[in-house]
């Protein structure tokens, strides 16, 4: 998660909200060719037509860059959104094993941690209220 947070904040500050939005409908059709990836699903072929015209759509909604924003910055957010994707999918096993509170708990205390000093190096908790 920490990963997937890092990304995707650095993205917003170099690309517009609009366009993260639109990056953020991504998330269905990414959980879907993720679960296939990462756990062996097997979608029907109507759910790849519907993955492939809603990606097609999304390409014709966002067009080019323009004024505020980057290819760099949209690309940090999508690469947030497949890291948080993948960390759902991948959080499935561990939820059956240890239940849902205790993975919860320990998946936000070792973000927490993982987080902390990118938090510090970049001027602390109180960098973005000046």
């Amino acid at each position: 998660m920490p990963i997937t947070y890092l990304l995707q904040y650095t993205g917003l500050s170099l690309t517009s909200a609009s366009s993260a939005a639109l990056i953020l409908g991504t998330v269905t059709p990414l959980l879907a060719i993720e679960a296939w990836l990462l756990l062996g699903e097997r979608p029907h072929r109507r759910t790849w037509v519907a993955i492939g015209v809603s990606s097609l759509g999304l390409l014709l909604i966002m067009g080019v860059p323009g004024p505020g924003r980057s290819v760099l910055g949209d690309a940090l957010v999508l690469f947030s959104t497949v890291a948080a994707t993948a960390s759902i999918l991948l959080s499935q096993r561990l939820i059956r094993h240890y239940g849902p509170v205790n993975t919860t708990t320990w998946t936000l205390t070792c973000g927490t941690l993982l987080t902390l000093p990118f938090a510090l190096s970049s001027g602390g908790p109180t960098q973005g209220f000046r």
